[in-house]
């Protein structure tokens, strides 16, 4: 019977070192991948102008194939895009819109083209 509860105890205690050791190795790892793969993320969310811009010309180019604005209405629309995108955000599709309705009032687009136009945009995101 004693020798039963020396066995006990040293099981008892052993596990409890196992357990404990796999637990901070454990969490150790995965904090570890974690931050990894958050790095990875916030490189991968923040494009540049250059990717921007030729999305931009990506969307535009295939309302000109399809007669829905002209060449010319694509390079001012190009040009005003371009111009406001300093600062990458969260907003940029507001900003987007603003731009449109400018060039909307300004007679350069008109509203259903501006409609076509974000569509094609946010398609190539």
């Amino acid at each position: 019977m004693k020798k039963f509860k020396t066995f006990n105890r040293a099981a008892i205690i052993l596990l409890a070192f196992v357990m404990s050791t796999l637990l901070f190795a454990g969490c150790g790892n995965r904090n570890t991948s974690s931050s990894k793969n958050s790095t990875q993320n916030l490189v991968e969310k923040q494009p540049n102008k250059d990717e921007i811009k030729k999305n931009y010309e990506t969307g535009l180019q295939t309302l000109v194939n399809d007669a829905t604005i002209t060449k010319d209405q694509s390079s001012k629309i190009l040009d005003a895009l371009i111009a406001n995108i300093d600062n990458i955000s969260e907003e940029s599709g507001e900003k987007q819109k603003d731009t449109l309705n400018k060039l909307v009032s300004d007679k350069v687009i008109t509203q259903e083209q501006a409609d076509k136009v974000i569509n094609a945009l946010t398609k190539n995101r």
